[in-house]
């Protein structure tokens, strides 16, 4: 099955819907007050934009092809300002919220903070979502903001997630890099000392049919040593996973739920202007014939999509035939079936025993 990207009428929806379902899954954590307006709150944004002056930005599905008309890289540019335009607005409100928890203090189930302070969050709120209505907004969730000094923050319909919101949002800002990603996902797990995404946070986010293949890909490259890193696109809401071996020699990426790409796409790179690739392709042809030659049709083409001498555009020869092909996409039209994923870990295995000198040739 090959991946697609699931279709959305707006921007907007497409980031929200995101939002809510890379909340923390726990059922511990679920009957919180706190995670229950996280979830009421993207829905009630996801339905209803216009009430938080979320801007009604189109979305186009992704450009599959490897080279783009100049007419096509144009919209692929303003397609990019559009997301970022929705995501500024977006999360303003986010982090409007995480601000208010850490400016503030309990007053029992409620937060207070000075007036002064208050007023400051709110106008910078109000700025990046350019609408002079941000607190009419946020009084829509169910939030309530008192007159006076100091303003008590209280919330009728989530009873207690004002007090819980200061408290998540402290431990949440104590967190190097990954502080506001653990806040806008609900991860109460901060309080147990979790510090960043975990592979399980990953793989759930992932499309359902090729969960398992990614779990067993991450067994098997752990079996491999090979080091896992795992980042987060803010912007896309995007998990990437990177394996590594022997200095970057050998890297394979898992990316999930990329905007401009399917909902999942994997590839494999080396350097591919060393003695691997020849050796590779020499080791492939005595033990999986005919896998070599779809390797190499596989290596993605120059786009040229940097002029000049781009230090990515490499030469790579195959039968008498040269391509030039961009060494920092590799390997990246590996098909999605069974058969695509054994002939993945039959190259990985390959790159991995040439890396280590088990195979002389």
């Amino acid at each position: 099955m090959e991946p697609q990207q699931q279709s959305f009428d707006t921007f907007g929806r497409w980031m929200l819907t995101r939002l809510h379902a890379d909340l923390t899954a726990s059922a511990e954590y679920s009957t919180s007050p706190l995670h229950r307006y996280f979830a009421a709150l993207y829905e009630h944004m996801r339905t209803n934009p216009e009430v938080y002056f979320i801007p009604a930005e189109p979305f186009v599905t992704f450009f599959a092809r490897v080279t783009l008309t100049p007419e096509e890289s144009a919209q692929h540019e303003a397609l990019k300002a559009a997301r970022m335009r929705v995501r500024k607005v977006v999360f303003a409100y986010l982090e409007f919220l995480f601000n208010l928890g850490c400016a503030s203090v309990p007053n029992g189930g409620n937060l207070q903070l000075p007036r002064a302070e208050f007023e400051k969050l709110a106008a910078e709120g109000a700025k990046k979502a350019k609408s002079r209505h941000f607190l009419t907004a946020l009084e829509r969730s169910g939030l309530s903001f008192s007159a006076g000094d100091p303003v008590i923050v209280t919330n009728p319909v989530y009873p207690g997630m004002p007090a819980a919101l200061g408290a998540f949002s402290q431990a949440c800002a104590q967190v190097k890099d990954f502080g506001f990603y653990l806040f806008r996902r609900g991860d109460f797990a901060v309080f147990d000392g979790k510090t960043a995404p975990d592979f399980s946070d990953a793989l759930r986010f992932a499309p359902q049919p090729f969960q398992a293949e990614i779990a067993e890909t991450d067994a098997r490259l752990g079996q491999m040593r090979f080091k896992r890193e795992i980042f987060v696109d803010g912007g896309d809401m995007t998990y990437r996973l990177r394996y590594s071996k022997k200095g970057d020699q050998v890297v394979y990426w898992s990316r999930i739920q990329e905007t401009f790409q399917a909902d999942f796409r994997h590839y494999l790179r080396w350097k591919l202007d060393s003695d691997l690739t020849p050796r590779l392709f020499a080791r492939l042809d005595e033990t999986d014939p005919g896998l070599a030659d779809r390797v190499f049709a596989g290596l993605k083409p120059c786009a040229h999509c940097y002029g000049g001498n781009c230090m990515d555009r490499k030469q790579v020869e195959r039968g008498g035939v040269v391509k030039e092909a961009c060494n920092g996409s590799g390997w990246n039209h590996i098909g999605y079936d069974r058969l695509d994923y054994e002939n993945l870990w039959t190259v990985l295995a390959a790159l991995d025993d040439l890396v280590a000198g088990k195979i002389k040739h």
